[in-house]
């Protein structure tokens, strides 16, 4: 699950102990809940509704891209840098 979440969202910035550190964890955490309850929701949508197979796949496509660009355009300008990954890791 990690994997999927660090291929569509990136990593998250790097956890210090200050409240704009910890405002970012926490953003990104509940924007990938939100994805999940809204696909969930898409989905579900999609089978009592055939048309709403575009949105699924509009949202399962360009919600993840614009999350990483909004996230780190935010993060450049505030001077955040993200955490590491190495594949290996999970």
């Amino acid at each position: 699950m990690r994997k999927l979440v660090r291929l569509l969202f990136g990593s998250p910035f790097k956890k210090e102990d200050n409240f704009r550190s910890k405002y970012f964890r926490f953003m990104y955490k509940f924007i990938i809940g939100f994805y999940f309850l809204s696909m969930t929701m898409f989905i579900i949508l999609s089978f009592l509704d055939p048309t709403a197979l575009i949105g699924l796949l509009m949202g399962a496509i360009f919600f993840p891209v614009v999350f990483r660009i909004v996230y780190g355009l935010i993060g450049k300008f505030n001077g955040m840098e993200r955490e590491a990954y190495d594949i290996k890791e999970s």
